[in-house]
Order: C-alpha cells, then structure tokens, then sequence
C-alpha cells in the first residue's frame, strides 16, 4: 500500500516484547528499504506485546491499540484509516489534493460540521491489477471476480451503501449518507480531532486459537464499534464518492 499510496504514512508494528533488538533492526532494515523507493515520509511505530500474565486476553493482537498508536503519530490532520494489504484505486490521493475538486468538497465538508467518510472497500479472487478504475471494479464484479469487502464481514447483513460507488458517475461529488447499520466498511478518511479514543478492548481480532476459523474477515470490527461511536457523538456519515480501496482475497 506504501508503493502505491507514495504520500506521508503512519504504521504501527507489534514485536515481540522478548525479541526487542532485533525487532528494531528488523524496522531500521526496513526504513532503508522504504527510502530506496523514496518513501521516506513513513513513521513507525512499535507496539511491545508481552504474555507475562498468562492469561488468554494477553494472546490476543492488540489491533485496536496498535490503530490508535498509529494515529497518535500521524502528522497530518486529514487521516485515512485503513487495514494492512489495502490499495488505493488510481489516483485516489491525487483526487484528495485541496485544488482537485473532491479533495476541495471533501474539505468544505469537513469544515461545516464534524464528519467520517467512509471508504467503500472490495476484495478480488483473481490477480490484482495497479492503480485499478471503477470501470474495472465493476466489470470484475460483474465477472464474479471480485466482490465488495462487506459481504465477507457479515454476509447475512445485506449492506448496500458501498453500491453507489458503482452507480454514481466517476467525476460525481454526490456524498451519500450512511446508516449506522450499513457501517461495515474497514476504512475511513477523517480529520483527526473527530476520531474517537478507540476501544482497546474491542480489538477485532481473534487469538491465534481461533485465527483459522474467523480469519482476516474479522479485522473491522474493532473499527465498527469506533464507528457507532462516532454516531453517538454525533457525527454524520458519508460514503466518499469516487475513490475506494481494494485487496486480494487471502487465506485465513
């Protein structure tokens, strides 16, 4: 997603609390790798998981805490919240820019009152393209080749709000409302203050006990319940129009 996205980044990364020092070799190794490709506007942040207590919460990937560790040293103050392995469709950070016509409305909105955007989301079974259209996006769905990130969360749920993407025109700066019951998206783009303390113990993720029956599926909830509590303060939700984020399909 780095590669990609090619703009300031904030990543946080669990280590093993025994295996410290080579841990952040393992990072510093890392940093060197990233700027060889230019990306020298990416902070990380380490997250030191021990199991010292013994008990079987402490087994659990802090997913929530490692989030909020994550914006906590994010420089910039419009962040988009998002889960390893997504990617940016074409030009989605071009488009964000303050002179391009979203990126001007995304932030008039922002201005008149506090708001999330949530970004629709998609998931593809067959080989992931760069830089990918909505034009694609829909064909590939239409193929059976992808389907939008929602209906493996919760499939029963039958959320709709991430189809006006598809059916909006491209160029369009239509912001659709969200109903609390349709959030089930693992990513937003929100300024900074509006974001909530997020829930350390509503990580969305399961022990390595269980990993194999929930798998992946199951990262956004974390993020579903900091969305309710945006509602309760009174936030609005939006869905973004016109840019979306998209990965493969991976086994649990």
């Amino acid at each position: 997603m780095l590669l990609a996205w090619q703009g300031p980044a904030s990543v946080s990364v669990a280590v093993d609390g025994s295996a410290a020092d080579s841990a952040l070799d393992q990072v510093q190794r890392w940093l060197r790798h990233l700027a060889s490709f230019q990306l020298t506007h990416v902070t990380i942040s380490l997250v030191y998981v021990t199991s010292i207590s013994g008990h079987e919460y402490d087994e659990v990937y802090p997913a929530n805490v490692m989030r909020q560790v994550a914006v906590d040293a994010a420089k910039c103050e419009l962040i988009l919240l998002a889960e390893p392995a997504f990617l940016p469709s074409a030009s989605f950070r071009r488009l964000l820019k303050p002179d391009a016509s979203l990126g001007a409305a995304v932030r008039s909105i922002f201005e008149s009152r506090p708001t999330a955007l949530l970004v629709a989301s998609f998931v593809t079974f067959d080989e992931v393209p760069r830089n990918m259209t909505a034009e694609q996006l829909a064909h590939m769905i239409d193929e059976g080749n992808a389907t939008h990130f929602d209906d493996l969360v919760c499939p029963i749920c039958r959320p709709h709000a991430w189809q006006w993407l598809l059916l909006d025109d491209a160029a369009s700066l239509r912001f659709h409302s969200v109903q609390a019951s349709d959030v089930h998206h693992p990513a937003r783009l929100v300024p900074k203050y509006v974001l909530p303390r997020l829930p350390v113990f509503l990580h969305g993720i399961v022990s390595p006990q269980t990993s194999a029956r929930a798998g992946w599926t199951s990262l956004p909830s974390g993020l579903r319940a900091s969305a309710e509590q945006l509602v309760a303060k009174g936030v609005q939700l939006l869905l973004l129009p016109g840019a979306f984020l998209y990965r493969a399909q991976t086994e649990p």
